[in-house]
């Protein structure tokens, strides 16, 4: 039996497009609720729980979602990845790559990609079926005066799902409560 969908076609644009994410907030994936529209593979909704900013340097940080695909076995599911890296190697940061190290998380990442309606960048959303965690998280001093001295993360989630777009104005309303 065939699997059928149902197919539009994508047409290719002239708008620019930028790489990286620029922001990224994190929460207890226990604590957070979201409703999700599969027909328009968005986030309607979500309550719950606080999410945290985290801030680091412009182009060092990435979303990236792959899939695997076992077709013997009947299984396809997406890894969805966030790499972020944090510069400086302190005690409070420590503490907090520690925390997320050990969490279970969802998270909101902005990418550089400008929406003219709301002044921000596009809002993605992971986590809504299964939570985020470590997957790799390096401290390093670096050896020259130009290396890195901080901190490499990598969060993962393994779903069903790419990442879900979210609305600014659905992202805020969590923030503002």
């Amino acid at each position: 039996m065939g699997c059928i969908q149902t197919l539009t076609g994508l047409k290719n644009t002239c708008d620019a497009n930028l790489g990286g994410i620029k922001r990224a907030w994190f929460g207890n994936f226990d604590e957070i609720t979201v409703a999700v529209d599969e027909a328009t593979h968005t986030i309607t909704g979500i309550t719950g729980g606080t999410l945290y900013e985290y801030e680091f340097n412009r182009q060092t940080g990435s979303l990236q979602s792959t899939i695997t695909v076992d077709e013997a076995n009947g299984v396809r599911f997406y890894t969805n990845t966030a790499a972020l890296v944090f510069t400086k190697m302190e005690a409070t940061k420590h503490a907090e790559i520690e925390a997320l190290g050990r969490g279970h998380l969802v998270g909101i990442f902005e990418d550089n990609n400008l929406d003219p309606a709301t002044g921000h960048g596009n809002m993605w959303f992971v986590g809504a079926d299964n939570y985020m965690s470590a997957a790799e998280l390096t401290a390093q001093t670096g050896t020259a005066f130009s290396d890195l001295n901080g901190y490499n993360t990598s969060l993962s989630q393994m779903s069903g799902h790419l990442p879900y777009k979210i609305a600014y104005s659905t992202f805020q309303s969590i923030i503002d409560a």
